[in-house]
């Protein structure tokens, strides 16, 4: 990844500098291309600056850690898995017309609160689709009922769901 981010502007700089070096030079009459090709001819300067701080920012960051201690907080999810996790969880619920909506849920959320470790604790998400469907019928039924209103009720409820099936893994 920070192989990509260095490439990408590496990329920039050498675009900008090989525009900077096509902008038709300025004249008395036109200030804007004055302005422009200013603008241009710096950029190359503020990219190299910025990948000298990505590499030094990444040398710094490695001298220092070894291995994550006690207190540390992270997340050790990929792009690819969750990228995956994703589409996946989206295909079900469109395949299914929505009815495993809350397995796909399941499948997503699970997988990002199984990748978080606060204070040097795994967060482990112990909730099934079944119970979430339970509740899912319910909370459908009670937004039926009260025309829409129980909707804005909704996401705090699902979000007082997972709460209550996520714990500490030890």
């Amino acid at each position: 990844m920070k192989k990509l981010i260095i490439f990408v502007l590496l990329f920039f700089c050498v675009s900008g500098f090989l525009f900077s070096m096509a902008a038709p030079q300025s004249s008395p009459n036109n200030a804007s291309i004055v302005g422009g090709s200013l603008l241009f001819s710096f950029f190359p300067i503020i990219i190299i600056a910025i990948i000298v701080l990505i590499i030094i920012g990444v040398k710094s960051k490695k001298n220092n850690e070894l291995l994550p201690s006690m207190n540390d907080s992270y997340f050790d999810g990929g792009l690819l898995s969750y990228i995956g996790w994703n589409i996946l969880g989206f295909l079900v619920t469109i395949i299914t017309l929505g009815i495993c909506f809350p397995w796909a849920l399941c499948m997503v959320y699970g997988w990002r609160i199984n990748h978080t470790v606060i204070n040097g604790k795994r967060l482990h998400f112990n909730g099934r689709a079944l119970s979430l469907f339970g509740h899912w019928i319910l909370w459908l039924f009670l937004t039926v009922i009260t025309l829409g209103i129980f909707s804005f009720w909704l996401f705090i409820s699902l979000e007082k769901w997972k709460v209550k099936n996520t714990s500490f893994e030890n």
